[in-house]
């Protein structure tokens, strides 16, 4: 506990300081988020420092761990580069804007070799909860790992387009491990999140692709290495935790394609974009958290297809019933 207590005070010592010095750092490090009134609607430019606040939380609670016990330190080690590694890349993204050939280029070459260095991080099987089958995937789980945290990285990218919603997402996920043991409650990050949650709501700060990228690595490890080491999460749960961004980021590939477009180009057909459109800021974020949240709860008393079955009907029905933006008809 004192332990806690010592990352609580460091934390808020330090964010207290990169709260003051939030815009100065941004300008300094050209990683302010300019609002063009196509995509980006925000009135003022903002700050994205939302991974500088994951990172040093990161930090803190890595390097400050009671767990050195039960845990090698270079296994820590190794599970801090790789946060740091896909903070880097995200923070040369925010500064330069880099093509998405480069970033997945840079992403995947950065998970090749963390798989190499962590084998807790590769994916052997695929189990489900509804069915004693098993897919094991032997030579191609490196690759079918590679993919999957892919996805999950682009898809959480792809819902980082109104405020609150990426943020809730990561909050939402850890909650979730947390009321399944699988992470304490009383955790740094979560703490971290709920800040940076209503600083995003009041546009003092984004997240960026260096926030994005960090938690989406933090879920992606947690996920797996949680996955592999008990039956308490499969992959039929995984796949409904993570159903709203990415059905989400499928749809809107597929239209992109559809239309001859270049699939990884931003646009505002995003399902939170559609939302916000039609009813405004607000309910729209309040929308998209059911949304997100109620799969995972009727699969604790459906089962896999049923829950799949109701979750894509209110979806369908929300975006082509309801028709909220013209870029649809």
């Amino acid at each position: 506990m004192k332990i806690e207590i010592l990352k609580f005070f460091l934390l808020s010592f330090s964010f207290s300081f990169l709260f003051i010095k939030n815009r100065s750092i941004a300008l300094k490090f050209n990683i302010m988020d300019n609002p063009d009134n196509i995509r980006k609607l925000h009135t003022i430019p903002t700050p994205l420092t939302g991974g500088l606040f994951l990172i040093l939380s990161l930090s803190v609670d890595n390097f400050l761990s009671n767990n050195y016990a039960s845990i090698s330190f270079i296994k820590i080690f190794y599970f801090h580069a790789l946060l740091t590694s896909a903070f880097i890349i995200g923070f040369l993204d925010d500064s330069k804007s880099l093509l998405p050939i480069t970033r997945l280029i840079l992403l995947s070459v950065m998970l090749f070799v963390f798989i190499k260095l962590i084998p807790e991080l590769k994916i052997q099987n695929i189990k489900f909860r509804d069915t004693e089958y098993s897919i094991f995937l032997k030579e191609y789980s490196i690759v079918v790992t590679i993919f999957f945290i892919l996805l999950l990285v682009n898809a959480n990218n792809m819902i980082d387009g109104m405020n609150g919603i990426a943020v809730y997402f990561f909050i939402f996920v850890l909650f979730y491990f947390a009321i399944k043991g699988l992470i304490p409650f009383f955790n740094i990050i979560i703490f971290t999140l709920i800040l940076l949650f209503f600083l995003n709501l009041f546009n003092k700060l984004f997240l960026g692709s260096s926030g994005n990228m960090i938690m989406s690595f933090y879920i992606s490890y947690l996920t797996i290495t949680n996955y592999n080491s008990s039956t308490s999460l499969l992959c039929d749960e995984i796949f409904i935790l993570f159903i709203l961004p990415g059905v989400d980021m499928l749809r809107l590939f597929i239209n992109r394609i559809y239309k001859k477009k270049n699939p990884f180009k931003g646009d505002r057909n995003h399902f939170h974009q559609i939302l916000e459109n039609k009813y405004g800021n607000n309910k729209a974020l309040l929308i998209w958290i059911i949304f997100c949240t109620y799969p995972i709860i009727l699969f604790s008393y459906l089962n896999f297809f049923l829950t799949l079955t109701i979750f894509f009907l209110s979806y369908i029905f929300l975006i082509y019933y309801l028709k909220p933006i013209t870029s649809l008809k």
